[in-house]
């Protein structure tokens, strides 16, 4: 009998788009339901009891498509994730911080730059996680890069001039960066750009290997599904422009 290995990945838009690709590398075969919540409040600027909710009412709708194993594939949606499991215990989700806080440790580096979205920085995950350790860590907001990526504009000179301004209160060089939002790495010529001599770290790849060992072996070939909750049109649009892929169609769901 064969078997069809089954996950849902959750974003607020396309971000979660660069660990379905690094899914795809991991996986000889993988079957994925992406959700794309556009239509709602971008998850880094939602009151906590509003995301958590959300997150759950998300979590129904895997349900219906008998997905038990749930990637939130966004860093600000991740900081809220304790609260969704206690509303979830039959569900098995992964997260994107404690991939991020692993792949720090990997890199086996002496200083670190995070760059993430306002509340994942705020949530002070990775300042706490190292900060009895001997690496130096600096945490930066860097909100607006993800709206920019959205829009397809990750390659213009406003993305540069916006990555210049966020940096510039940086006193040291990193020897690794950590990108803490799963739409900066659409933009990692950029990153290596500003940090040529730093490891540009994209956490996706360690929570692909990591999932691996969750999910049963598969032994047939499997298609995705992709669904959105804003507009199908711009996020087929926004999927090829950050990501270079080339889906189909996304289908529109509502939220009951």
């Amino acid at each position: 009998m064969s078997v069809t290995t089954s996950v849902g990945l959750i974003d607020w838009g396309i971000g979660g788009l660069s660990v379905y690709k690094a899914l795809i590398r991991e996986f000889n075969s993988i079957s994925c339901v992406y959700f794309s919540d556009s239509s709602f409040t971008p998850y880094g600027k939602s009151p906590k009891k509003k995301l958590v909710q959300r997150l759950h009412s998300i979590t129904d709708f895997f349900r219906t498509q008998n997905i038990f194993t749930i990637v939130v594939a966004c860093n600000a949606a991740s900081t809220v994730l304790a609260d969704v499991k206690k509303l979830n215990p039959d569900m098995q989700y992964v997260g994107m911080l404690e991939a991020g806080e692993l792949s720090i440790k990997k890199s086996k580096v002496k200083s670190v730059l995070v760059l993430g979205g306002e509340r994942t920085i705020k949530s002070r995950f990775f300042q706490n996680s190292f900060q009895d350790s001997n690496i130096q860590l600096h945490a930066l907001v860097a909100q607006p890069l993800s709206a920019l990526i959205e829009k397809g504009l990750h390659k213009s000179k406003l993305f540069e001039s916006t990555v210049d301004d966020i940096i510039k209160e940086i006193d040291f060089m990193p020897e690794a960066v950590l990108l803490a939002c799963t739409h900066y790495p659409a933009a990692m010529s950029v990153f290596q750009k500003k940090f040529p001599q730093a490891v540009i770290i994209d956490p996706a790849e360690i929570l692909a290997h990591h999932l691996r060992t969750l999910l049963p072996k598969q032994k047939t070939q499997s298609t995705s599904v992709f669904y959105t909750t804003g507009s199908t049109i711009q996020s087929k649009t926004a999927a090829l422009k950050a990501f270079e892929l080339q889906i189909p169609f996304f289908r529109r769901v509502r939220l009951g």
